[in-house]
């Protein structure tokens, strides 16, 4: 599955609107994971090689979300278990940590 610009133009806003709505900034998030504000952006701004930190990234948020009891902002893209993804690894996914 590869996004058009459009597509990955949305879900970096979707992104965006993530952090915003749970008060998380890019450093943070770079803290939490152990790897550099430019690699979180890279994520965020879809220019990252690996799907895999897309999703991470993802569930990630949308865990914050449940502990802090707010309705997630809602992925149009990143929809559903990304274990049905043929193309992911989800075992790297799985263990939540950014490579």
């Amino acid at each position: 599955m590869s996004l058009d610009k459009k597509q990955r133009s949305t879900t970096t806003s979707e992104f965006n609107q993530s952090l915003a709505q749970l008060h998380l900034t890019v450093a943070e998030l770079a803290e939490f994971f152990q790897v550099t504000s430019d690699k979180i952006q890279s994520i965020i701004d879809m220019d990252e090689r690996l799907p895999e930190n897309v999703w991470i990234l993802r569930n990630n948020l949308l865990e914050r979300f449940k502990e802090q009891n707010i309705t997630p902002i809602q992925f149009s893209q990143l929809q559903g278990d990304y274990r049905n993804y043929w193309f992911l690894d989800s075992q790297l996914i799985d263990r939540k940590t950014l490579v």
